[in-house]
């Protein structure tokens, strides 16, 4: 593809905040202010205290490599966060208040993320990058911001996972990008945001959901949720089978369909008529299972069994219910009762 201008950046370890910014844009909370600038900026520096004591107090608990792994993942993460805001603002007259926002959203998600961790001898070792790409063809101007994880524990072969990781980022990016002759239907062009959370069933069992959202040249927009499951003591990427019984997804099958066709109605009145031997494909797939502390979920992007404007759909089922589904000499063998 030939492109006007394009820049790529991943940013790691050595990677600075000020090596990407968009003219001047910055978020500064030292220059004269508004009233609104004041009271954004007090939110921040709230933002930022109660974070720096939720990492303290998960520091603490570690000791050796664990303690610099995450001194060193804080660091990476301070000089990457405003980065990531300022790209994801744009360019509008709004942009720095945006911007200022974007970071105390951030930085508020990075104290609920320390919080969830696991302490002492589970410490997981994983560590926060980020990608980010702009540039334009002839007509459309696009920018596409992603932060995805990356498990980085001694002695553990992590290079599946991450490729996996890593790889959604890149090819939603490679989705979404503008073609060669595409044509501009408004002055926004295309910006995409990817993001992921950190979900903990057990201190060595972790799911990483990764969520985009995007403006697609005034087209629509997109939006979705891919999960992937590791076992982090062995750095394997799981599957159904892996934590399901033989019979599980079968007599899931049912519940799965009649609880999506509840929010069918609830939403937008759609009734569920997919095979059943669709949904036995997609119930399958690795890639839509979440392992939370008190339930296993399954979510669907909207443009696979349903209405494309639509919110991904989730079922959940609880552990306390579930005893009959999963397997008693898999990861999830504790949550039993």
């Amino acid at each position: 593809m030939c492109l006007k201008s394009r820049l790529l950046l991943v940013i790691g370890l050595s990677w600075g905040a000020g090596a990407f910014a968009q003219g001047s844009l910055k978020v500064d909370c030292s220059k004269p202010m508004t009233a609104a600038d004041k009271a954004g900026c007090a939110r921040l520096a709230d933002a930022q205290q109660a974070m720096a004591t939720a990492h303290e107090r998960l520091t603490q608990t570690l000791n050796g490599p664990a303690r610099d792994h995450a001194i060193s993942d804080m660091a990476r993460w301070r000089r990457i966060a405003e980065t990531f805001c300022v790209a994801s603002a744009g360019t509008e007259p709004s942009a720095i208040a945006e911007a200022r926002d974007c970071l105390i959203e951030r930085t508020q998600a990075r104290r609920r993320r320390l919080d969830g961790l696991p302490r002492g001898s589970d410490y997981p070792f994983i560590s926060d990058y980020v990608t980010i790409e702009a540039g334009a063809t002839s007509s459309i101007r696009f920018m596409f911001v992603a932060a995805y994880p990356k498990l980085e524990r001694p002695g553990v072969d992590n290079n599946r996972a991450n490729a996996r990781l890593s790889k959604l980022a890149n090819n939603t990016i490679d989705k979404y990008r503008p073609r060669l002759g595409e044509q501009a239907t408004d002055s926004r062009g295309v910006s995409f945001d990817f993001d992921y959370t950190l979900v903990f069933a057990t201190p060595q069992l972790v799911t990483v959901i990764a969520t985009y959202a995007g403006y697609l040249n005034s087209t629509h927009t997109a939006r979705g949720i891919d999960t992937t499951m590791v076992d982090l003591a062995s750095g394997r990427m799981l599957a159904p089978a892996d934590f399901l019984t033989a019979d599980a997804l079968a007599s899931m099958q049912p519940i799965v369909r009649e609880y999506l066709r509840v929010q069918f109605r609830q939403r937008q009145g759609f009734d569920m008529t997919m095979p059943s031997d669709k949904l036995a494909e997609l119930l399958r797939q690795p890639g839509r299972w979440i392992a939370r502390d008190d339930r296993l979920e399954i979510v669907f992007n909207a443009d696979e069994i349903g209405p494309y404007a639509s919110d991904p759909y989730t079922v959940a089922f609880p552990y306390k219910y579930s005893s009959a589904l999963i397997r008693r000499d898999g990861p999830l063998a504790s949550k039993l009762p």
